[in-house]
């Protein structure tokens, strides 16, 4: 039950003036102060309750896009904030690198929600709830699968059965390449991460041990290569706006030798088989989204890629 203050009772004006939210001990809820009832009348919507300390109550909004609750592993947050100039997504990761943390860190922004966990300071795991960062989604995007192939490996899949060891059964992986992608599956979520600019954070104190500790990457490493990567991603994609740009080779002579590898790799696709999107570019020269944008970018740049159509 909600009751205001305002029934002429001194204690209950004192109580007023104080502005806040009392739990009675027979089990009642009050608000009491116009500014307290305002703030939090006005928050209409689902609010999930979160596990704090004794002398906090936190509670985490349930944006209507979302189709469940934001899902945080057991344990006590200890630290909780709004994304934005105070607290940004690698000042956090730095801080818990630099105190060598042990904990998960929640980013929820919208209806999505990217989870770090961290031993010792140092990226052990991540989970998300984006299709996009999926293990299956990873490989297609690298090149290891096509759509056709990846709907009928799903397809097999089950709670004794995981994606990663269908696909060594059936050759298409080996283990090797395949610890390879759910590194750049860690890889990938943890510069989604550092790219969210609004939302909020939860940091709680969850055991970790679930985790294989071999796949922990270096924190600060992981950072300066992300923030390498959101710089010149803003930068290519001035020129190469989207994943359906359709690209081609310059007509005329083989002149890529003076390119880099792996520009030198996309431009001689283009040449051969071209004209194709970036997307089909990224994914037949197994570059993946980030290095075969650049690779393209720097073949567009040297003269040896043109745009034919850069319109959706």
């Amino acid at each position: 039950m909600i009751a205001d203050s305002f029934d002429g009772s001194p204690e209950r004006d004192v109580v007023a003036e104080r502005e806040c939210l009392e739990i009675s001990s027979d089990r009642r809820l009050r608000l009491y102060g116009e500014h307290t009832q305002q703030a939090l009348l006005g928050r209409t919507g689902r609010w999930q309750l979160l596990d704090t300390g004794d002398a906090l109550v936190v509670f985490q909004r349930v944006p209507e896009e979302a189709r469940a609750q934001p899902k945080l592993p057991p344990g006590r947050v200890f630290l909780s904030g709004q994304l934005g100039e105070l607290f940004t997504v690698p000042d956090l990761c730095s801080f818990f690198f630099s105190t060598q943390r042990t904990c998960w860190v929640v980013l929820i922004s919208g209806a999505v929600q990217r989870t770090l966990v961290f031993r010792q300071g140092n990226l052990l795991a991540v989970q998300s709830n984006q299709v996009v960062d999926r293990l299956g989604e990873v490989l297609f995007r690298y090149g290891h699968l096509d759509r056709a192939t990846l709907a009928s490996t799903l397809a097999q899949v089950s709670p004794q059965r995981k994606l990663g060891r269908i696909l060594q059964e059936q050759g298409i992986l080996s283990a090797q390449e395949l610890l390879r992608n759910i590194r750049r599956q860690m890889e990938d979520v943890f510069y989604g991460a550092l790219g969210l600019t609004e939302g909020c954070f939860h940091v709680v104190d969850s055991p970790v041990d679930g985790f294989p500790a071999k796949m922990a990457i270096n924190t600060q490493g992981l950072i300066l290569e992300g923030l390498k990567r959101l710089d010149e991603d803003r930068q290519f994609r001035r020129l190469l706006p989207h994943d359906e740009v359709l690209l081609d080779a310059v007509p005329g002579p083989d002149l890529t030798a003076e390119l880099p590898p792996e520009s030198r790799h996309a431009a001689r696709l283009l040449r051969e088989h071209g004209p194709l999107t970036l997307d089909q570019v990224c994914r037949a020269t197994m570059l993946g989204p980030h290095q075969g944008l650049k690779a393209v970018h720097e073949a567009l740049v040297g003269g040896h890629v043109l745009v034919r159509e850069s319109s959706r």
